[in-house]
């Protein structure tokens, strides 16, 4: 029961199948044995030698295993993947929730203005009416991204399992996978990157990899080139406009 309790809560959080004998469920209970140890009001005494868990938990429990810190090249990889992108989308689903990753990711959002299509439980982490919350138009963003990045969903039915892009021609979207833990991360599929561990953490180094902790927006690119355009003394001039990425080295 006690190790029940301990996968059930550590990464990758859900449910536990728990198989219990109908003879303990429904068997009488027997005499206590001589020299048994009698446990203190409101807690239970281990046998000698055994480690009790920290305060807080069930005696003679193992903690929870803490998340995992993410490998940092693979959020380096991802940075680069979506400062390259022309029309990138981001999904967050029911881990980002479940492993409190909020904070996280609604700052990495903010960072970088990137659209979100919210899946399962990871409805709310963006409050309605957000103006880059796209989920009712998710069919539209799905077909027309060139990048979908992942996060605490599996690529299942819900989401195509992991197929987007493609619409007028276009070709397929490059997916990335990021999830709580490695064994959760979509084997079926062609990534172009994947990450395992600590959402939250992985969420704050996506949005630290730009000197301007945001990506380009339209007019922004649009001001170089009517800069470049009206300006004639300007001739054999590279202006590069990334938000610091080459200097981030992404």
């Amino acid at each position: 029961m006690d190790e029940a309790f301990r996968l059930a809560a550590a990464p990758h959080q859900g449910p536990v199948f728990l198989d219990i004998a109908l003879e303990a469920l429904f068997g009488d209970g027997g005499p206590d044995l001589p020299g048994a140890q009698t446990a203190p009001p409101g807690g239970q005494t281990a046998p000698p030698g055994t480690q009790t868990a920290p305060a807080g938990a069930r005696a003679g429990t193992a903690a929870p295993a803490g998340p995992v810190p993410p490998d940092p090249g693979d959020g380096a990889e991802i940075a680069g993947l979506i400062a390259g992108a022309s029309r990138p989308v981001l999904v967050f689903g029911s881990d980002v929730w479940l492993g409190g990753a909020e904070a996280a990711a609604t700052a990495l959002v903010s960072a970088l203005r990137l659209p979100v299509i919210a899946n399962g439980q990871g409805r709310g982490v963006l409050p309605a009416g957000h103006d880059l919350l796209v989920t009712r138009a998710r069919s539209v963003a799905f077909a027309e991204a060139d990048l979908v990045v992942v996060a605490g969903a599996p690529l299942d039915f819900r989401l195509g399992y992991g197929e987007f892009g493609g619409r007028d021609g276009r070709p397929p979207a490059r997916v990335v996978h990021v999830a709580d833990s490695p064994d959760q991360i979509a084997t079926h599929a062609t990534l172009a990157a994947g990450a395992a561990g600590d959402l939250s953490a992985l969420f704050t180094t996506l949005a630290e990899r730009t000197l301007t902790k945001t990506i380009g927006e339209p007019d922004q690119i649009a001001a170089t080139h009517l800069y470049l355009m009206e300006n004639s003394f300007v001739t054999g001039t590279v202006l590069t406009v990334d938000g610091g990425s080459v200097l981030t080295g992404n």
